[in-house]
């Protein structure tokens, strides 16, 4: 599993935590974000959206709903709100 950075001065739309890097789900996977990609914020969970490789942004409504309907992006906010003690 590869970690691929992203802007340093990029934060989540949602809490504002700086994120530096980001990491494919998949372990076999080693693929850069790309633009409309979707991931999840290791401080609050929240989801966010490439832009591009080194930027993000909050969700649509309607992208938030159906990235929320995905059963590995459920387990990964599961497993973030778990690490956090939440």
């Amino acid at each position: 599993m590869t970690a691929f950075f992203v802007d340093r001065n990029a934060k989540c739309p949602h809490c504002g935590y700086k994120l530096d890097a980001a990491t494919a789900t998949n372990p076999n996977e080693d693929v850069a974000p790309e633009a409309g990609d979707r991931g999840v914020c290791i401080m609050c969970a929240g989801i966010i959206v490439y832009v591009d490789r080194w930027t993000m942004r909050a969700p649509t409504p309607e992208e938030e709903k159906e990235t929320l309907e995905n059963p590995e992006v459920q387990r990964l906010r599961q497993a973030v709100r778990k690490l956090h003690g939440d």
